[in-house]
C-alpha cells in the first residue's frame, strides 16, 4: 500500500514539455497532458467534490494498474524545472549572485541532478534532487572540486503534501517550489560545504571584488570537510 493519499496531481503538457499540476490545466481532455509515468494521454478531472486529479483517457483498466507515477519523481521534476529562477542567494553566509543552473548534466567528472557556480568567488554547488527509487551518490565519491553539496528530500516534501493519514494539499509548481524555499532548513541536506563554514576560525572572505582579483592572480585556496546532514539557512535577494 503506498504511504501516499493521493491521485495523480501532476502531469506533463504536451503543449510546452513542463511539468503542470492539476490546478494550471482546463478540465477534461482540453489538459492536452500526458503521464509522467507511462506516457499515456490524460484527461484532468476537476469535480468538487473528488479530489482533483488527472486520469489516465485509456479505457484499459490495465494502464492504470500498471503505471508506476510515484508523487515523488513528479516532486523531483518539478525541482528541477523550477530551481532555475534561484539565481541570487545566500547560503549560510556565502553570497551566489547571477547564477545559472545546470540540470541532469555531466560536470567536474560526474553525473549531477543540478549544478552552478558562482561567477565571481567561483564557488560551485552540486544538487542531489532524488527520484522515488534513485540512489544518491556517497558525497565521499564527488569530485573535491565541488564546494557545496547539497541533497533535497523529495521523499520528505511528497510526505509533507500528500501523507495518507491527512488530505492531499494540490498545489500549483510554483507553489511546490515556493514550500521548497520556505522551508528550505526542512528539506535540504548540506552534505559538504566550505571548511570555513564548520571551523569560523578561519577567515572567510566574501567580498566579490576579494574573490575575484584573487582568481584573477592565481586562484583561491580551497577548504572542503564533509559534513555531517545539517541544515541550512538560505535567503533571497
Amino acid at each position: 500500500m503506498s504511504e501516499f493519499a493521493v491521485l495523480m496531481p501532476f502531469a506533463k503538457s504536451n503543449k510546452t514539455g513542463r511539468v503542470v499540476s492539476i490546478l494550471e490545466v482546463e478540465r477534461g481532455d482540453k489538459c492536452d497532458c500526458r503521464c509522467l509515468s507511462c506516457n499515456t494521454p490524460l484527461t484532468a478531472r476537476q469535480g468538487n467534490i473528488n479530489q482533483k486529479h488527472f486520469a489516465h483517457r485509456t479505457n484499459e483498466l490495465s494502464t492504470s494498474h500498471q503505471c508506476s507515477f510515484s508523487p515523488v519523481t513528479a516532486i523531483a521534476l518539478i525541482i528541477r524545472q523550477q530551481l532555475p529562477h534561484l539565481t541570487m542567494f545566500d547560503l549560510d553566509g556565502w553570497d551566489f549572485s547571477n547564477v545559472v543552473w545546470e540540470i541532469d548534466t555531466a560536470k567536474l567528472g560526474t553525473k549531477l541532478d543540478a549544478f552552478t557556480r558562482d561567477p565571481y568567488s567561483q564557488k560551485t554547488i552540486g544538487v542531489q534532487i532524488p527520484f522515488a527509487n534513485g540512489v544518491c551518490d556517497n558525497v565521499k565519491d564527488l569530485p573535491i572540486e565541488l564546494d557545496f553539496v547539497l541533497k533535497i528530500n523529495t521523499h520528505a516534501i511528497a510526505r509533507f503534501l500528500f501523507f495518507h493519514s491527512r488530505s492531499p494539499q494540490l498545489k500549483s509548481t510554483e507553489e511546490i517550489y515556493m514550500l521548497l524555499i520556505d522551508n528550505w532548513g526542512d528539506f535540504v541536506e548540506l552534505l559538504r560545504c566550505p571548511e570555513e563554514l564548520l571551523n569560523p576560525s578561519l577567515e572567510k572572505k566574501t567580498c566579490k571584488s576579494e574573490h575575484k582579483a584573487q582568481s584573477v592572480s592565481g586562484g583561491v585556496e580551497t577548504h572542503q570537510k564533509t559534513a555531517q546532514p545539517q541544515q541550512l539557512c538560505l535567503a533571497i535577494y
